[in-house]
């Protein structure tokens, strides 16, 4: 297997470095830094992440009409790679970009889309996901919270510990079972 990037890749990954040669912050935004001010974090998350939003750059693979590069799976490693060449991990604004927003292209209304991805992508709305439940850690098949539809709505039951940026988040993926009987399928 060859993993050199093809034509179209190079193409791309020097598109990627230039920008982040050109605008990345002097010093990489650490979302793990546990000495890191709160606040300063929060702000300088921000910035980057509205940088990233005016450049295109802040949702690699999400169709451009939602704020997104319109790009595949393979750039996203490309744009991976740059960003970890550069110093930059993940940034709180993971779950949104990664998780929520991808689940809201594929199954949201277009009143959803309006509402969530752009905010998602610049940063303006926070994602977090509630995995975990007490007495059940991140066992899937253990899980007690249900979801039962009621007409276009879910009814959801139960308890949920925050992953990530819970405490700051005003959009939430929640995992729950909706059919008790395939709890271990």
């Amino acid at each position: 297997m060859d993993f050199r990037d093809s034509p179209k890749e190079e193409e791309f990954r020097a598109e990627a470095r230039a920008f982040l040669e050109a605008n990345a912050p002097e010093q990489p935004v650490d979302f793990f830094d546990d000495e890191a001010d709160e606040e300063e974090l929060l702000e300088r998350s921000l910035s980057w992440q509205k940088t990233l939003f005016e450049h295109g750059w802040a949702a690699v693979t999400w169709p451009r009409e939602y704020g997104g590069r319109g790009q595949g799976p393979i750039e996203q490693i490309v744009w991976n790679q740059e960003l970890a060449r550069a110093g930059f991990g993940e940034t709180m604004f993971v779950v949104g970009i990664g998780m929520a927003g991808p689940t809201i292209i594929a199954h949201g209304s277009d009143e959803q889309k309006e509402r969530f991805l752009k905010p998602l992508a610049q940063g303006q709305k926070l994602g977090a996901y509630c995995l975990s439940e007490p007495g059940a850690g991140t066992d899937a098949a253990n899980q007690q919270t249900m979801a039962k539809k009621d007409g276009d709505d879910w009814i959801i039951n139960g308890m949920k510990n925050f992953i990530t940026n819970g405490a700051n988040a005003d959009t939430l993926i929640v995992f729950a079972q909706t059919d008790p009987a395939l709890k271990h399928k």
